[in-house]
């Protein structure tokens, strides 16, 4: 069973981090996401952060609610708008979380934002629209 982590209550975005991340401050970003293996809940710039590798890297990927993610970064997680700078060229979908919200990517690649939003990112044997695999 993967570790859940904790996310307090707020306005975020749901995206490939690599979208709304100033560009200067990319690589500062990756430092904390790093110190959590393949992904999880880390603060940066004084906000708490989650996001998880895909399990095939990038492409296109559909959650559960109908989020068509553009990954770019192998990443799909949950920015907090604060610190979304940068346009929205991958789409991002404002989630509003109402209360802490437990986040976790499981062993089959599926990355959970609570018990009602996940991101499947590993094999299905379903053909993919979006990119044609």
């Amino acid at each position: 069973m993967a570790q859940k982590q904790i996310l307090p209550p707020g306005e975020y975005a749901l995206t490939d981090p690599c979208y709304v991340i100033d560009n200067d401050k990319w690589h500062e970003f990756l430092d904390p996401y790093w110190g959590t293996g393949r992904g999880g809940v880390f603060e940066f710039e004084g906000h708490k952060c989650a996001a998880f590798s895909t399990l095939y890297g990038d492409g296109v990927y559909d959650s559960n609610q109908g989020h068509a993610l553009g990954v770019d970064a192998g990443l799909i997680g949950l920015i907090p708008m604060e610190l979304c700078v940068k346009g929205d060229e991958g789409g991002h979908n404002i989630i509003v979380l109402t209360k802490e919200t437990e986040c976790w990517r499981d062993d089959n690649g599926t990355i959970h934002f609570g018990k009602d939003l996940f991101v499947p990112t590993g094999d299905d044997d379903e053909y993919c629209d979006h990119c044609g695999r």
